[in-house]
């Protein structure tokens, strides 16, 4: 990690708090690992008694990834019957949708696949590039974790399964992008460009999210991948060989969009390479040697022929000259908050992940 992040810190020894945290996130699950590893399973057998009677057990999304893959794996090995939610924005690669129709089919699991409207995805991924906003991956994350609270809600399914995880992303700059949830802020980017209201999209609020999703009242979230020894090469490698899983390159290039992003759009708009925050990440959770790491990244995010082809394709699928999206990425960058936004939401938002840091730090230090 370096100064790409506006928000970092060194200490005395040129650690940054990004590692400090990472570190301690890290040393706290080995040190106890069993607990964790005891307490996800209990918890996985009450999720299962509870739904005793019904279809399924809850939903879990999956993208093709390896972290939703080997989830999927995971909840079907411990005996659940989770219904598998893939949403469809538009920008899948080949190799995830085979990946995702593969394993579905090996485990006997039922999968529903969300389509979002591309016209109106088309229209929402160029009102952001208007925009000037840095994080161009809102479009989609949004209508992926909106349609998955959906269908939850219409099918009456509480317990909802993420592949995220501590061991593969525990840092990644804040300054580096935005809540993707703000449904006010996704709806007036969409206005000021259109001057018309959204519709026909997944559209979720804060608000919404705080009632239902933080507080639990509708929908609970769980990320078993934090309370295992889960490590992303080991979990690819089992994959591949267990259920023929392709390796689709880069962290998240399950989305060609978001290959654009990741590779092109950040490293020339604002100077970011995410993969300093991946390999970081690697790194504090003792997957990766720094060396490595640093070898990787002797090479760009992507080489001219790479590049060429993937705005070509963007620029395609979005129905507008390369010209023009090469315009669009040299645009003054915007905050989100330069546009309408949930304040009093975000407030709450951040006062209940703070209470939630200092209540697990009681407990911690309870004999």
């Amino acid at each position: 990690m370096d100064e790409s992040d506006p928000e970092i810190i060194f200490d005395a020894h040129d650690v940054c708090n990004h590692c400090t945290k990472a570190r301690i996130l890290n040393s706290e699950l080995h040190t106890n690992l069993h607990v964790y590893e005891n307490q996800i399973y209990r918890e996985l057998l009450s999720i299962k008694e509870q739904n005793n009677g019904n279809k399924y057990d809850g939903i879990v999304g999956l993208s093709g990834g390896v972290d939703s893959s080997y989830l999927v794996h995971f909840l079907k090995q411990k005996g659940l019957r989770p219904l598998v939610v893939h949403v469809d924005a538009g920008w899948n690669s080949i190799e995830s949708v085979e990946n995702i129709y593969t394993l579905v089919e090996a485990l006997g699991l039922d999968l529903e696949t969300r389509i979002i409207n591309w016209e109106v995805m088309r229209k929402l991924h160029l009102a952001y590039l208007k925009s000037g906003v840095l994080n161009q991956d809102v479009p989609q994350d949004h209508a992926f974790f909106a349609s998955i609270y959906e269908i939850a809600i219409k099918m009456g399914i509480r317990d909802v399964f993420l592949g995220s995880n501590i061991a593969s992303e525990s840092i990644l700059p804040k300054s580096w992008g935005q809540f993707a949830m703000d449904g006010k802020n996704l709806r007036d980017i969409y206005k000021h460009e259109y001057l018309e209201d959204i519709t026909d999209f997944p559209v979720c609020s804060i608000n919404w999210i705080i009632r239902n999703v933080e507080f639990g009242s509708k929908i609970k979230i769980h990320k078993p991948l934090n309370y295992i020894e889960y490590n992303k090469d080991i979990a690819k490698k089992f994959l591949m060989n267990e259920y023929q899983y392709k390796d689709y390159g880069d962290k998240h290039s399950e989305s060609t969009f978001t290959s654009y992003y990741q590779k092109i759009y950040l490293p020339n708009r604002a100077r970011i390479d995410k993969r300093k925050a991946y390999l970081s990440s690697l790194i504090v959770s003792g997957q990766l040697e720094r060396d490595e790491a640093l070898e990787l990244l002797n090479s760009e995010p992507s080489n001219p022929v790479q590049e060429r082809n993937l705005r070509s394709y963007v620029a395609s699928k979005l129905r507008i000259e390369e010209a023009q999206l090469l315009e669009l990425e040299k645009l003054p960058l915007k905050s989100y908050k330069d546009f309408k936004h949930s304040i009093v939401g975000m407030f709450i938002l951040k006062t209940i992940y703070k209470a939630r840091i200092l209540v697990s730090q009681v407990k911690k230090n309870e004999p």
